[in-house]
């Protein structure tokens, strides 16, 4: 680079040049503006919009990205915190159901946002019916064991379920447990049982349209057989006999 200094005269106007000056980098080194992410697509259920893209193949490193969000033809907001440089994908929740929402995203860099996508649309689906009961529910139980599985049939009417809800107590008590064990198959072992006790079981089915009706049941689980005595080959003296010697066997009649 070269400088001319401005300066003014009687006789006009007029221009010095300075030495020259060398400047040491190159423009590669400025931060630039990130590209256009790529591939921005959207799936929805009924209470949440998951969102997938890439990252941009041009411009900038990224340092994060922007999310903008709109319901129906309305107004796209940026919707939350901006996303991590490595993320690759968002769910969006507490959406309502069967509404559209629209959606764009940018990327960020220390240059600051790129250009924001062409909005993606997605309609959420209708929330589920509820579960019917469930239809059968089997209880296997072995001689002496704390552990006790547990099968049983998905509903056969109603919603799809997402899970179950399980829980259990002693027969002796009043009251259900607040908690319950979330299942997401339609299998599970209750563990750590105390052998011959009476326990009361019950279960149902959830789904994002509320749970199905509890199916109830009970079981006693089988204490262990009390051992039984050595086959007569193991007694001490001849096989059969009470004693070791022939003068410990009683008279015969």
């Amino acid at each position: 680079y070269r400088v001319l200094r401005f300066g003014e005269s009687a006789d006009g106007p007029y221009w010095l040049p300075a030495a020259a000056a060398t400047v040491a980098g190159s423009t590669a080194d400025v931060p630039q503006a990130p590209g256009l992410p790529g591939a921005l697509a959207a799936t929805a259920t009924d209470a949440s919009a998951t969102l997938t893209w890439t990252a941009p193949a041009t411009g900038g490193t990224v340092t994060g990205y922007r999310l903008w969000q709109g319901a129906g033809t309305g107004t796209l907001v940026v919707i939350g915190n901006d996303l991590a440089a490595d993320a690759l994908a968002h769910v969006d929740t507490g959406l309502t159901a069967e509404t559209t929402y629209r959606y764009r995203l940018q990327a960020l860099s220390a240059a600051g946002a790129g250009p924001r996508t062409a909005a993606v649309a997605v309609t959420t689906a209708a929330v589920p019916p509820v579960p019917g009961p469930i239809a059968a529910l089997a209880v296997t139980l072995n001689v002496g064991a704390r552990d006790v599985p547990l099968q049983w049939l998905a509903p056969a009417t109603g919603g799809r379920p997402d899970a179950y809800h399980l829980q259990y107590r002693l027969r002796t008590a009043s009251v259900w447990p607040d908690a319950f064990t979330t299942v997401t198959g339609t299998a599970h072992t209750l563990t750590g049982l105390e052998v011959a006790t009476a326990y009361d079981l019950r279960l149902r089915a959830a789904n994002a349209g509320g749970v199905s009706d509890w199916l109830t049941t009970g079981f006693t689980t089988v204490s262990a057989p009390e051992s039984l005595p050595g086959h007569a080959s193991d007694w001490p003296g001849r096989p059969g006999r009470p004693g070791a010697n022939p003068e410990d066997w009683p008279e015969a009649a």
